[in-house]
């Protein structure tokens, strides 16, 4: 059955056009931006009509697992929590982010076996799409086997490469670094120094299966991002394995010698909002200044992804339109998704009915022609 979204203000490519029409027939997008004839009529007057929200880097499920450090709760619980968070705050595709680290619990390669089974498990039904975003830490003592396998099958969407193992003369940040860690496990026994240690020894077979899995992911045209490039020169590193998604380059000229060797750069939705990095970075408004920048993702916080659009045109760094293709038609692109992420005939059917006043707020989400979720 043929719906028509009527009398919104619809982002039709980088411009939001008034008193216009967006109709879709199952899970396609059909006329948009004028009339059309016989169908089921959506009074959209008065709010936004905008493509879905496309979520690259998602850590929140962490605290949907663990919501009291050390509490975890059973996975379909958590899932169905996540799935609504991403709804209320209008993302229709999340990567949700897992990370396979030298840590036990949360960041661990037991959980995430565990998540890709639920998600890909049809009696675990989500509203949101749900795709597996893995982040590789580059001393992780699990062999890389395995997730070559998940590559080949198509479990794994989305592959990032992580070191956040701490510069040896840099104290600081040694510092912050095991106090994250500690967090996280909240006293479970496992002795953090140790495990840093023995994560150092592993930086040579590290980086063999890096590249080994940089290989595969190519192979099998999963996307490859780099997480945390602080120079220039790594910048190029990550651009000679393939990568082609920059996420939080840690200063501008990073950031732009990533865009000038063909890739993407993600920037935090957080640091959009709040107005700056959280631990001294560089600030992704000032990347969308510069022109530096080409998605924003949730990062830990997903109310954030969602209001970024509004804080950055209020703060005169960009208009509406261009903010929330930020989050939506940048990262689309950015990870190959060329069906979303935009209002266009033939796209997919991903949409969010948005009231602006008195504050932003979601009020109608459709995934794939269906409406999911209404909020009153």
């Amino acid at each position: 059955m043929r719906r028509t979204l009527v009398g919104g203000t619809v982002l039709i490519g980088d411009r939001l056009v008034p008193d216009a029409t967006v109709s879709f027939d199952g899970e396609r997008i059909g006329a948009v931006g004028h009339p059309v004839g016989s169908s089921a009529q959506i009074d959209a007057r008065g709010m936004l009509i905008l493509p879905g929200i496309v979520d690259l880097h998602a850590d929140a499920i962490e605290r949907a697992l663990e919501p009291r450090h050390g509490v975890r709760v059973p996975l379909p619980v958590a899932l169905a929590e996540h799935d609504g968070w991403l709804l209320a705050n209008g993302i229709t595709t999340c990567f949700i982010s897992l990370t396979d680290g030298f840590e036990p619990g949360l960041r661990s390669r037991e959980l995430i076996r565990s998540v890709i089974a639920a998600v890909h498990d049809p009696a675990i039904r989500l509203s949101a799409r749900a795709p597996v975003h893995l982040r590789r830490e580059v001393c992780a003592p699990g062999d890389a086997d395995e997730i070559v396998a998940w590559l080949a099958a198509g479990r794994v969407d989305l592959l990032s490469i992580n070191d956040h193992l701490p510069a040896d003369d840099d104290p600081a940040a040694q510092t912050r670094f095991i106090m994250s860690v500690r967090r996280r496990l909240n006293g479970a026994g496992a002795n953090i120094e140790a495990l840093v240690a023995e994560a150092r020894m592993r930086r040579d077979s590290g980086a063999a299966a890096r590249d080994r899995l940089c290989m595969a992911a190519r192979a099998h045209a999963v996307p490859l991002a780099a997480h945390d490039d602080a120079t220039p020169e790594q910048a190029e590193a990550s651009a000679a394995r393939g990568i082609r998604i920059s996420e939080f380059p840690f200063d501008l000229a990073t950031a732009q010698r990533a865009r000038q060797l063909g890739g993407s750069v993600l920037m935090g939705a957080p640091n959009a909002v709040r107005g700056s990095s959280h631990v001294g970075l560089l600030s992704a408004g000032a990347a969308i200044a510069a022109g530096a920048c080409d998605a924003l993702c949730s990062d830990y916080h997903h109310p954030c992804l969602f209001q970024a659009p509004f804080a950055l045109a209020a703060r005169g760094i960009c208009d509406l339109a261009t903010g929330w293709n930020l989050i939506s038609r940048g990262p689309a692109i950015a990870a190959g998704l060329i069906d979303r992420g935009r209002i266009a005939a033939n796209a997919t059917a991903d949409l969010v009915l948005v009231e602006c006043e008195p504050r932003p707020r979601v009020r109608s989400v459709w995934v794939g022609g269906r409406e999911v979720a209404r909020f009153g």
